[in-house]
């Protein structure tokens, strides 16, 4: 499985447990989190972070709630993991840092 593919896995896990959490309100599907197709990636520029993803974006309709708000929850939902080092909310997005080096 590679980095992406493990940080998709760590982000769904992060979401549903937000949701459980009541970060999103209450009633969250926590299925169509799971469901949700948000991508994540490589951003261009090393500083931005290993890896991004535009979950918070994909998810403000489903959510009901704005994207900044939805990052804020999801970095703190990633504290602590395994996978996923460090996390930032960057605008509306989310920039990690991966527990391996970038080159993996």
């Amino acid at each position: 499985m590679s980095l992406a593919d493990q940080v998709r896995v760590v982000l769904t896990a992060a979401l549903k447990d937000a949701a459980r959490a009541g970060a999103f309100g209450e009633g969250v599907d926590t299925t169509a989190l799971a469901n949700a197709p948000f991508g994540v990636e490589r951003p261009k520029r090393p500083e931005h972070g290993d890896l991004a993803t535009n979950a918070p974006m994909v998810l403000t309709k489903t959510l009901r709630r704005p994207p900044r708000a939805i990052a804020d929850a999801l970095v703190r939902a990633l504290e602590g993991n395994g996978v996923v080092r460090s996390a930032e909310v960057a605008v509306w997005a989310a920039r990690m840092r991966a527990a391996r080096p970038r080159s993996a």
